[in-house]
Order: structure tokens, then C-alpha cells, then sequence
């Protein structure tokens, strides 16, 4: 057996625990086999797994370097290797959470998996849209004593179907900061779209990894950002690392490191400002096709009005034809009795 001398100055980056059975397995995470984080702390660095401490930090460090330009006051990042639901379940002392409704199971499972009382708010409609109820949940606020104690956070969502449009985190980040109590956004999709960025002024944001990086499902991000009425976010990512129970897989940080890597902050920008354009495109093109429909359904309509208009006039008609000729065998008849009468009396 060939014995390769170690040179000096050189930093092994292997990882010393990890034993994979299958070639294929061993090929498919790059032997980075030991996991990431230590038993008290997920973001903390593992001696015995240098390689996988290392890609984990700059996963991080890319995505944070990503979101800057959308969002300056981002303070920390971290990837988290389970979907966005758990990445929610924050539990210190504080057990209620404000949720304005929205109707999709994850978030709520979530806060009730970390045993929270969730204090749902009903929406509001507005014109044909389903929206925020910005009153209820200052009113709801103002029913406890110590908000800042009581509430653990207000979980709103830029993530969902019509009806419903985005919370209007804008003015919910507004409420949070008057309160002092964390605003937490379900932001699963929402680092598409840049308008909601540009409304962010929260304690933490919550995406995921596949839709806004394009790769397997199965991480979270998330993100604190730095707010002047609040301190929360100075240690929220490390309050949030060292509860997680011991290590954790490598795959959600790799992927999205990867990922990174070849995509580029550029080819992300482009993506996303053509994804826009798509959007306007769909847009227009669905209107057309309603506006075609509308006008072809109000030509049949006109069409329509008319034959009833032309059968309803050969109806009253017939009907005047008929009676006309009702009256005449009314009167014929009438005649001959008045004959027969005469002829009668002769």
C-alpha cells in the first residue's frame, strides 16, 4: 500500500466520520457524508466535517450577498434542510401568534406542531379581492396588557391563491414595529418578486429553496433583517441555530450553493425581470381572450334579441291572424243565425 505523505501547510477538508455503503449514494452528496452543524448549534462549524462547515457558511453567505441587493438591511441568513412550515416553529417563552387566515395547511400545522396558540384574523374583501385586516389585528394587539411579552410574532403571507392577495406586510411591519413584536413573512415563493422585497421591513423572512433557486425540494431560508424600532434581529439567527436538535444534512445548502455557483447573481436578475415580463405577457394575452369572448358572446346576445325580437313579432302575428279570423267566423256565423231567423218567420 502506497503511503501519500501529507504536505505541510495543507488543511485536510474530507470528512473523518462519514462511511457510505453505495458508490452511487458516495457520488451523489460528494462524500460530504457528515453533516452539517454540531448537537447544540446547526450553523455551528464541525471539526470532523470541514468540507461540509465550509460549503455550508458560503451557501449562506451567497444567498445573503443575493438578497442585499433587494433588501440593504438583511442581517443574517441561514439554509435550514427542511421545508418552509418547519423552518417556522420558533418556540421561546411567548405563546401566541397573530396569523392573518390564509387557507393552506403547512403554516398552521406548524405553529401548532411548536404547541402556540394561534389567534386567527378573519380577511376582509375588497372589490373582488380578499386582503388584509389591518384594524383587527391593531384591535386584537391591543386586548393584551404586554404585547411585547404575550405576542411571540404576527406570521402574515406573500404566498397565495385568488381570491386572496399578499398581506400587505408593508403596513403590517409598520404595526410590529409600533408593538415591538417580530413580524415574521411566509415568503415561499416570494423572492420572485420584487415588489414584495421592496415592502419588507420585518424581523424575518421566510422562503424556500426549490421555487426561488430552482433546485430539489427540501430547504428553507431564513433570513433577519435589520429594523432601527426593533433588536431582534441581531440574534435571531443564532437563538434559532442552537435550537435545532443536533446535526443536519448537507444536501439543501449544497444544492442551492451549486446552484449559485453557475447561476450567478446576473442569470438570477434575468430570470427574475423575464419571469416579469412572462407575467405581463400572460396578462395581456388572457385579456385579449376574455375581451374576444365578451365581444363574440355580445354579438350572440345581440343576434340573439333579435330572432326572439322577430319571433315574438310573427308570434302577436299569428296571434292577430288568428283572432282576425276568429271574428270573422264569429260574424259569419252571426249572419247565418240572423238569416236563418228571417227565413224562419217567413
Amino acid at each position: 500500500m502506497q503511503i501519500v505523505k501529507k504536505k505541510k501547510g495543507n488543511i485536510g477538508v474530507g470528512e473523518r466520520e462519514g462511511r457510505v455503503y453505495s458508490e452511487m449514494v458516495k457520488r451523489r452528496h460528494y462524500s460530504l457524508s457528515h453533516g452539517i452543524g454540531r448537537s447544540g448549534d446547526v450553523n455551528a462549524i464541525q471539526p470532523k466535517a470541514a468540507g461540509s462547515s465550509l460549503g455550508n457558511k458560503l451557501s449562506n453567505e451567497l444567498v445573503k450577498n443575493l438578497l442585499k441587493e433587494d433588501i440593504p438591511t438583511i442581517e443574517g441568513v441561514i439554509i435550514l434542510p427542511f421545508a418552509t412550515g418547519m423552518a417556522i416553529q420558533y418556540k421561546p417563552k411567548a405563546k401566541y401568534v397573530i396569523w392573518p387566515r390564509i387557507d393552506q395547511k403547512t403554516c398552521l400545522k406548524s405553529m401548532l406542531t411548536a404547541e402556540l396558540n394561534v389567534i386567527v384574523i378573519d380577511n376582509i374583501l375588497n372589490g373582488d379581492e380578499v386582503t388584509t385586516n389591518l384594524e383587527s389585528i391593531k384591535s386584537k394587539l391591543n386586548t393584551f396588557e404586554n404585547p411585547k411579552e404575550d405576542i411571540l410574532c404576527v406570521i402574515s403571507t406573500t404566498s397565495c391563491f385568488a381570491p386572496r392577495i399578499p398581506d400587505n406586510i408593508k403596513e403590517i411591519g409598520k404595526i410590529c414595529c409600533e408593538y415591538q413584536i417580530p413580524h415574521v413573512v411566509n415568503n415561499a415563493y416570494g423572492l420572485q418578486s420584487l415588489s414584495i422585497l421592496q415592502s419588507i421591513r420585518t424581523t424575518s423572512l421566510n422562503p424556500n429553496t426549490d421555487k426561488n433557486f430552482m433546485v430539489p425540494v427540501g430547504g428553507s431560508i431564513v433570513c433577519s433583517i435589520q429594523n432601527p424600532n426593533n433588536s431582534f434581529a441581531n440574534s435571531f439567527i443564532s437563538d434559532l441555530s442552537s435550537i435545532y436538535p443536533g446535526r443536519a444534512d448537507i444536501s439543501s445548502p449544497l444544492d442551492v450553493f451549486i446552484t449559485l455557483l453557475k447561476m450567478g447573481s446576473d442569470q438570477w436578475n434575468h430570470l427574475r425581470n423575464e419571469q416579469a415580463q412572462n407575467f405581463l405577457l400572460f396578462k395581456k394575452t388572457l385579456q385579449d381572450a376574455f375581451s374576444y369572448v365578451i365581444q363574440n358572446q355580445t354579438h350572440d346576445n345581440e343576434h340573439e334579441n333579435e330572432t326572439e325580437k322577430e319571433e315574438d313579432v310573427n308570434v302577436i302575428e299569428n296571434e292577430n291572424k288568428e283572432e282576425n279570423e276568429k271574428k270573422e267566423e264569429n260574424e259569419k256565423k252571426n249572419k247565418d243565425t240572423k238569416s236563418s231567423i228571417i227565413i224562419n218567420e217567413r
